[in-house]
């Protein structure tokens, strides 16, 4: 896919929504020619290719949201022979001096997609990576409502009888949640005896999402080691991390052109702090937000039992680093050795 447009063609922009999609096209000089809604289904897709297609050779295709409400679109304009881009969300402060419409969010995105000389390809999100990507976002809510009922049910045996709390709260959460579920204490009180009940079917529903939190990682343990059984042979790379950095990358990893590049999509890169007698770099705080916990939980991993990662980290501390810094500069080493693995070209 070349990144230059043809000379004299136009260029499209497209503002996503979950019912309808905004285009705009710019002729070869950068002047806005029309603009037009369509609706999300297969036959808005086509009408839209058609009427853009009408105005004139089309060159390149700005979207925001490929990966969300624009993904059906980007499927059907990349199938189509179209050279589609991500472009990044408008500047807000001039939104709130010109105001915000459809068509401007879609016009902004043209000339976006104009101006960059090297504009972001966006990331195939359908086969086997729709399917790792859903079971992997279904897996960590179910990890996310395992720990909210764990803490209620924590907060209900701290604030509960004496009697009670001493009963429940030794031992492992998973111990505690099948003593809950199995025993049936001798209660009176029906206030207490109340309370007995809603922590045992507090405890039933966490088992039951435990059950289910670990079908889940099987089934992402299944297909990362058919997809990418190379990347779970190295340290500290569990099935859900790999899933992580699979899903942040997308179908077509060969979009990425380097190392650097897979570390700002991963918020590894360093990031300058020089400022008076400030001479330091700091973490990154961009990037895709679920790939850099998995490299941290990586990083963690390999210094817990890598002694290569050990050596790093008491080389690194002996010069003066802290353990963010070396974790830091694990990270960003993690993004120079996956990228082969991840990105192959």
């Amino acid at each position: 896919m070349t990144l230059d447009a043809v000379p004299g063609s136009m260029t499209v922009g497209i503002d996503t929504h979950k019912d309808t999609h905004h285009a705009a096209v710019l002729g070869p000089a950068g002047q806005l020619i029309a603009t037009s809604s369509f609706p999300t289904t297969g036959p808005g897709y086509a009408a839209l290719l058609l009427w853009a297609s009408g105005l004139g050779p089309i060159g390149k295709v700005g979207m925001e949201g490929t990966a969300s409400y624009g993904a059906g679109l980007a499927r059907y304009l990349t199938g189509h022979g179209m050279a589609v881009f991500e472009v990044p969300p408008g500047d807000k402060a001039l939104r709130r001096l010109r105001g915000k419409t459809d068509a401007s969010d879609a016009e902004a995105a043209a000339r976006r997609v104009l101006a960059d000389p090297q504009p972001a390809i966006p990331k195939t999100t359908d086969g086997t990576f729709a399917v790792l990507r859903q079971l992997y976002v279904a897996r960590k809510l179910l990890v996310k409502m395992q720990t909210e009922l764990s803490n209620q049910i924590g907060q209900l045996l701290i604030t509960g009888p004496d009697d009670i709390r001493a009963r429940y709260s030794t031992g492992t959460t998973l111990a505690r949640m099948r003593q809950l579920v199995s025993t049936t204490p001798e209660i009176t009180d029906p206030v207490e005896r109340l309370m007995i009940d809603l922590l045992r079917d507090l405890a039933t529903r966490w088992l039951d999402l435990r059950t289910r939190t670990r079908q889940l990682h099987d089934q992402i343990h299944e297909l990362v080691t058919l997809h990418a059984p190379a990347l779970l042979s190295r340290c500290g790379v569990g099935a859900i991390t790999a899933a992580a950095l699979l899903t942040a990358v997308g179908g077509n990893g060969n979009r990425i052109r380097s190392e650097a590049a897979l570390a700002m999509l991963f918020g590894a890169a360093p990031i300058p702090v020089q400022s008076g007698t400030t001479n330091r770099h700091r973490i990154s705080h961009g990037g895709n937000r679920d790939a850099n916990c998995a490299l941290h939980q990586i990083a963690i991993a390999r210094l817990g039992h890598d002694p290569r990662s050990q050596t790093y980290r008491d080389t690194h501390l002996a010069h003066g680093k802290t353990k963010k810094d070396v974790i830091r500069l694990i990270k960003r080493a993690l993004c120079r050795e996956l990228f082969p693995l991840l990105c192959p070209h």
